[in-house]
Formats: C-alpha cells, structure tokens, sequence
C-alpha cells in the first residue's frame, strides 16, 4: 500500500483529532528504534512538532498523522488506543540481563514491546482465567542475603512447586504453569532478557540473540531469581553499578541453584570429561559452561581446575556439542489462548488483530501465534450460494 492510498484511508477513517494520544506515537517511534530527528527526516515533519504530539501539546491533522503512520508502519487507529491506567506504572523494576552492553535505545524499544505485551494479557482477561501467580514470598532483604541464602531460596521455591530435585524437562512451561508470562522477541543482541512485576502479572521477556535452548533456559531461571528476590527493590538500584552487580551475582546464583541443586546435582558431576559432560547436558539441559562454573561454586573443582577447562575447551565458548540439537522451548500460554478463544467463536482472529491495533507482525511475536491466525479470510461458504 502507498502513501497516495493510505491518505485516502485516512479520510474516509474520519481521524477525530481529539482522539490522539501522544505516548502511542511515542511508543511506535521508539518500537521502531527512531529518534525524533530520524523520525522527522523519514516525514519532513519539524523535530519540534513531533515533540509536541508526543507531548500532547499539540494534536496532529489527518494528513500528519497518515505521514506518521506510514513512516512507522502502524495502523492510524493505534495513535488512539486508549491507555489502560492500571497498567501505566511498573510495581518492580526492570532488570535487563545485559544492562551494562544494552543502550537506552534498544532498551526503551524492547520496554515499548513489554507494555504492549501486558496490554495483550488484560485483554485477554476479559475472557479467559490465567494461572494465578503462584511464586513464594521470602520477605527477604536481598542485600543483605549470602550465597547460601540463595541457595536455599532456589531449594524452597523447588519445593514449593512440587519439583523434586532432578532435572526441570521444559521450563518455560513450568513458569507459564505458576501464573510467570513468559514472551520472546527480537529486540536486539545484547538484550538476553528482562523481567519485571506489572501490577500482580510477573512477566519474564526473553531474547532470541541466544545460540542455544541451554542458554536461553539459563536467562529464564536468572530473571525468575529476579522476580523472587528483587521485587521491592527500588528502581534507583540500576543507578548503583556495585549494588547492580550484586543483584545480578545473585540472579545468577539463583539460577544455577535452581537449575543443578547442590543436593542432587554434584552427585552426578563424576568426571569433566567431555562426553561425559555432553550426556549430563543432554539430562539437564544446562550447558558445559555452567556445570563447570556449578562445580567450582559448590568447591567440588578449584580455580585453577576451572580455568583449565575453560582453556582447553575455548572452541566451544560460543557453541557447545548438542546446541544445535536440543530445540528451543517457546511460550505458549497466549497462543493456546488465542486458539482457543477463536474455535470457541468468542472473537474472530480478525476481531483480535483490530482491537489490539498493533502491527500483525509484533502482536503474532508477543504471543508466539503465526500472523494468518489474525487475518480472517471471510467465511467463503456463506458467499457461495448454489443456483436455485
């Protein structure tokens, strides 16, 4: 479609000036990784007038607003969509996995995506009921809690969902079981991860930079240790590297606690030869790299142990044996969802698509659904009639 047939849309769409908000300009500028002056270079529209609409201080007309939308790709009714207060304000803060290498950029743009995905959660409320967030309260100071506080944590939470303590067969399903909305979406590389508490939903948002489903499990139980343990945390945390370095030791720990109990995982741990480490990865689906670091947390291997594995086994930093052959687990509580609200009749996929108003491509990322499930060809049996 071009722009001489999107403005004709937009007139016969009849844009209400009135009906604008600033922030859905704001949050298509930044999904799409524009600057303001980007933005306007892409539109010939001044850098000052698209501060002012994304101010609110001024309202755009129709043929502004149909330029806008075409430069960022959005349906003109997005720039519209009414913000639901209730979920305007985090109620934890973020933490990205890579905060120190990600930039402000590629983290407002992945922030941009998380809001929508909690917009696509409270509207699908309306309609279906979720797994209830099922996560333990340790009332805890985090900052002032040891490596073996952590450790024990891990245990607890393990318990508390019935777990055991043998290897976790698909945990993202797990999280997703326990109330944890879990999406992945393609940000940008240095993004693994991020998780934060919006209102009562925990949400973890994992990356796709990762080159394997051992990893990428790694990022989950990490940003599950985050939803655990630094929930009350003040967001002026992220501005104290000492104290953020902290935090993310401790995620860390929690997710090689969660993943390898030190109760059931050591005893297997009989060799670090290499085949034998392929077959241990093979059953719990963690990587080499992480067994070994395991091994010297729980003083089984020393420091100079440790560093001659990884000296000898440098090949394999990047891609370990089995990488490529154990899948990727995926999300799909929401595309259940969405399945199952269309075979029953409730809404049509189409119904869906425009209520949401986002671009077909991010609403079938957030909710790991493939886009035709959106795009409802008419029913073609009602507009064939037989001849009498």
């Amino acid at each position: 479609m071009n722009l001489t047939n999107l403005k004709k849309m937009g007139c016969k769409m009849q844009y209400r000036r009135d009906s604008f908000l600033g922030i859905r300009l704001r949050e298509a500028r930044e999904s799409n990784g524009f600057t303001i002056t980007e933005l306007a270079e892409r539109t010939d529209i001044s850098k000052q007038a698209i501060s002012q609409f994304e101010s609110g201080k001024n309202l755009p007309s129709g043929e502004t607003l149909t330029r806008l939308s075409f430069a960022l790709q959005f349906p003109i009714h997005f720039f519209s969509k009414e913000k639901n207060q209730n979920l305007s304000e985090q109620s934890s803060p973020i933490f990205f996995r890579s905060f120190a290498s990600s930039t402000k950029q590629n983290r407002e743009k992945a922030k941009v995506k998380e809001v929508w995905f909690a917009e696509i959660i409270n509207y699908f409320k309306s309609y279906v009921n979720f797994p209830k967030p099922n996560l333990p309260d340790f009332n805890i100071d985090p900052l002032e809690s040891s490596e073996d506080d952590i450790e024990e944590i891990a245990l607890s939470v393990r318990k508390f969902w019935g777990l055991g303590n043998g290897p976790i067969s698909n945990l993202i399903r797990l999280l997703e079981a326990n109330g944890i909305f879990v999406s992945r979406i393609n940000v940008a590389n240095e993004i693994d991860a991020f998780s934060l508490w919006r209102k009562d939903n925990p949400i973890i948002i994992l990356g796709t930079s990762k080159t394997s489903s051992v990893r990428s499990r790694f990022d989950a139980a990490h940003e599950l240790g985050h939803l655990i343990l630094h929930r009350n945390l003040s967001e002026d945390v992220q501005k104290d590297k000492l104290l953020l370095k902290k935090i993310e030791s401790q995620a860390d720990r929690f997710s090689s606690a969660f993943l390898m109990p030190y109760d059931t995982f050591p005893r297997e741990l009989i060799s670090l030869n290499l085949e034998y480490l392929q077959s241990l990865k093979s059953r719990w689906l963690v990587s080499m790299q992480s067994m070994i670091m395991r091994a010297f947390q729980l003083n089984i291997i020393s420091e100079n142990q440790k560093s001659y594995f990884f000296r000898n086994f440098s090949r394999y930093r990047k891609k370990e044996p089995l990488d490529d052959k154990i899948p990727f687990e995926t999300p799909l509580l929401l595309s259940k969802t969405i399945q199952k609200i269309i075979e029953s009749n409730l809404l049509t996929g189409n119904r869906i698509y425009e209520d949401l108003s986002l671009r077909l491509n991010d609403l079938s990322e957030l909710t790991n659904t493939d886009k035709n499930l959106f795009i409802d060809a008419q029913n073609l049996n009602n507009l064939i009639q037989l001849k009498p």
